[in-house]
C-alpha cells in the first residue's frame, strides 16, 4: 500500500506518495521506494521476483524518483543518478542492488552465476560478464528449463544431516546485450509489445516470462532448488563442442573467481568452495550452437 514518502524535488525535500518494496536476497534485505507511476513500475519490474521481507534489518534504501521527464535514484537518501532514460535508471538500480546483496553475508556462498532448473535438479552455470552464462540461460528457459537468475545465486550453509546443496537464486529479469537481444526477436518483441521490455544503452531487459515456449510459465518466481551439477560455459563461434569433466581443484579454482563475498568468509571462502567442488560435479563447456549443448547438460545433471 502506498505511503508518504520524502523526494528531492526542484524547491528541496517535498512530501510525495511512495511505494515501499522491502526485498531479501542471501540474508540481506534492501527497501526500495519508488514515487510515480512509471518508477513503481520499474521497481516492480526489476525486483517482483524477490521475496518480500519484514524480519531482517534493512542494509540499504535506495528510492526512485520520477520527476516529470527525469528519473532520479537515490542511495540512503543521497541523489546518486538523475537520467532522463528509464534504461540507464533501471541498469543502476540492478548494479547497485547486484553489488549489495550479499556483499557482506556469511551464512553461505553467494556467487556470480546463472541459475536454472530441470525436471527438479538445480543447474549453476558461473563465470563473469561477457561469458554468456545469460544467452544461454535464455536459449535453456526456451529449451523447457525454469529460470532463477542470471546474476547471483546464494548456497546456504548446509544444515546438519542435510545432503543437498541448495541454490537460491537473485531472480530478477535477464539483461541482454545487443547481439542477445538479436537472437531472441520473438521474446523481445512480445515484451516490448506488453510494455515490459526496458531498452538500456547496449541492450534490453526483459522479464523471464516472455521465454518461456516449451515449460509451462510458474505461477510464482522460483526461488531455489537442490543443486545437481556445475558447468562453466564459453561459447566459441568458431570452436568445435567441447564437453569436459573438471577436477575438484580445477573446480574450486574457477567458483573462487565468482565469488562475491569472499572478504565476509573465512579463508575467503576457499574451503567452503572446496567442500562444494568436492560434493557437485563440475564440467568445462565450449560451445558455436546452442542445439549442440542439451546432451551435455541433461548428463551434468545426472
Amino acid at each position: 500500500m502506498p505511503v508518504t514518502g520524502r523526494a528531492a524535488g526542484a524547491n528541496g525535500f517535498e512530501r510525495m506518495e511512495a511505494s515501499i518494496r522491502t526485498c531479501r536476497f542471501a540474508e540481506t534485505a534492501i527497501q526500495f521506494q519508488s514515487i510515480g507511476g512509471s518508477a513503481r513500475r520499474l521497481v516492480q519490474l526489476l525486483f517482483g521476483g524477490l521475496p518480500r521481507e519484514n524480519r531482517l534489518p534493512i542494509r540499504l534504501t535506495y528510492q526512485l524518483v520520477q520527476d516529470g521527464g527525469t528519473y532520479q535514484v537515490y542511495r540512503d537518501g543521497e541523489l546518486a543518478l538523475n537520467t532522463p532514460q528509464e534504461g540507464v535508471a533501471a541498469l543502476h538500480l540492478l548494479d547497485g542492488a547486484s553489488r549489495e546483496f550479499g556483499g557482506e553475508c556469511s551464512a553461505g556462498l553467494v556467487l556470480r552465476a546463472a541459475c536454472l532448473a530441470y525436471r527438479g535438479k538445480g543447474l549453476l552455470l558461473p563465470g563473469g560478464a561477457g561469458c554468456g552464462k545469460t544467452t544461454l540461460a535464455a536459449w535453456l528457459i526456451q529449451a523447457g528449463f525454469e529460470y532463477l537468475t542470471d546474476e547471483l545465486v546464494f548456497l546456504p550453509w548446509r544444515q546438519e544431516g542435510q545432503a543437498e546443496w541448495i541454490c537460491q537464486g537473485f531472480n530478477r529479469p535477464l539483461i541482454l546485450t545487443d547481439s542477445g537481444v538479436s537472437l531472441f526477436q520473438e521474446a523481445a518483441v512480445l515484451a516490448r509489445t506488453s510494455g515490459n521490455r526496458i531498452d538500456t544503452p547496449g541492450g534490453a531487459i526483459i522479464p523471464a516470462a516472455y521465454f518461456y515456449k516449451k515449460a509451462p510459465l510458474p505461477v510464482a518466481p522460483l526461488h531455489e532448488i537442490p543443486l545437481a551439477g556445475i558447468i562453466f560455459p564459453h561459447f566459441q563461434m568458431d570452436a568445435p563442442l567441447s564437453f569436459n569433466p573438471l577436477s575438484e581443484a580445477q573446480a574450486a579454482a574457477g567458483l573462487l573467481n565468482c565469488l562475491v563475498n569472499a572478504d565476509s568468509l573465512p579463508g575467503k571462502g576457499q574451503a567452503a568452495v572446496e567442500r562444494l567442488s568436492h560434493w557437485i560435479p563440475s564440467f568445462d563447456l565450449r560451445y558455436p550452437r546452442f542445439l549442440q549443448v542439451l546432451p551435455s547438460i541433461r548428463k551434468a545433471l545426472g
